[in-house]
């Protein structure tokens, strides 16, 4: 269905343009462990999630049924399917790779910024985390505007999760 073709689209365009993001993304593993898979697949599955949500990353916990991230069908459209993967695939980085994190959380420039979306700024504890999730989804999704009004974000992506110097 058109919920499977917008998934299969965005992976492809994201395994296309980034194999830096991809390596970075499957040295985290099966995040959820699953014992009939040994390789490092990160599973991402249709559900249904409570109050609005469009994707959501286990991080250890609830991994219903065996998924690291879930998608919602009701909420994936083609126009935001790369951009919410991206975003919860850099959740999957975070959960395994501090460094990673680190790196971008405290990058230079990046707080004199601002956050990227209205959606990270009002994240509360996580504002910082989200900021760094909605990054990669410009980063895919909409480069430019990384490039024109947040320079500091696309550098400290590119450098801290990609290794692009």
């Amino acid at each position: 269905g058109i919920y499977n073709q917008n998934v299969q689209q965005s992976i492809n365009t994201i395994l296309a343009s980034s194999p830096e993001f991809v390596a970075t993304v499957c040295s985290c593993g099966d995040w959820c462990k699953n014992s009939n898979n040994s390789t490092p697949d990160v599973k991402m599955c249709p559900g249904n999630l409570p109050g609005g949500q469009i994707g959501s990353h286990s991080r250890g916990h609830q991994c219903s049924p065996g998924c690291d991230i879930i998608l919602d069908t009701s909420g994936l459209y083609s126009s935001n399917a790369i951009f919410l993967i991206a975003h919860e695939l850099t959740h999957h980085i975070q959960a395994c790779n501090a460094s990673a994190t680190n790196c971008f959380l405290t990058y230079p420039g990046l707080r004199e910024e601002g956050f990227i979306t209205a959606y990270a700024a009002g994240s509360g504890q996580r504002r910082y985390i989200e900021d760094m999730a909605e990054t990669a989804g410009y980063y895919f999704g909409n480069r430019e505007l990384l490039a024109t009004r947040f320079p500091n974000h696309l550098r400290a992506f590119e450098h801290c999760v990609l290794g692009i110097n």
